[in-house]
C-alpha cells in the first residue's frame, strides 16, 4: 500500500515538470530578481574619414528579446540611410568637420539607452 500512495505523487511530479519541459513554460513566481539591463552598443567602420566618404556603423543590442524595442538613428552632419530594420546605419559625410551620430535604443515607446560615436570628416587631398 505504501507504494502505491507514492507512485500518484512521484507521477504528478514528474508530469508537472515533464508539462513545463515540453511547453518551455516556467512559473513567472520563481524570478525574483528584476529584469536585466537593457543596452545598445555601435561600432563605426571607422572613425574618420575624407568629405564623400560613407562610414557604415553596426549595432549590437542587449536583453531585448520579448520586449517591443527598435533603434533610431540621428547625426549632426551627413545623409543618413538605414538598413537591415534600422540595425545597421549609413552616413556620407559631404562636409569637413566633426560629426557626433547616435544609436538610441528605444523599448516600448521611450528611451532606454544610447550610443555616441565620433567621427572627424577631413577635405579631400
Amino acid at each position: 500500500m505504501f507504494r502505491f500512495a507514492i507512485t500518484p505523487l512521484i507521477l504528478g511530479i514528474l508530469t508537472t515538470g515533464g508539462l513545463i519541459a515540453v511547453t518551455g513554460c516556467t512559473p513567472t513566481t520563481s524570478y525574483s530578481r528584476k529584469d536585466p539591463a537593457l543596452a545598445i552598443h555601435v561600432k563605426p567602420s571607422s572613425s574618420k574619414c575624407v568629405v564623400g566618404e560613407t562610414v557604415t556603423f553596426f549595432s549590437r543590442t542587449e536583453n531585448t528579446l520579448g520586449r517591443n524595442a527598435k533603434i533610431e538613428w540621428s547625426t549632426t552632419g551627413g545623409t543618413l540611410k538605414t538598413e537591415d530594420e534600422n540595425r545597421v546605419a549609413r552616413v556620407m559625410f559631404d562636409k569637413p568637420g566633426t560629426y557626433s551620430v547616435d544609436g538610441v535604443l528605444m523599448a516600448d515607446g521611450r528611451e532606454i539607452d544610447r550610443s555616441t560615436n565620433i567621427v572627424t570628416v577631413t577635405p579631400l587631398p
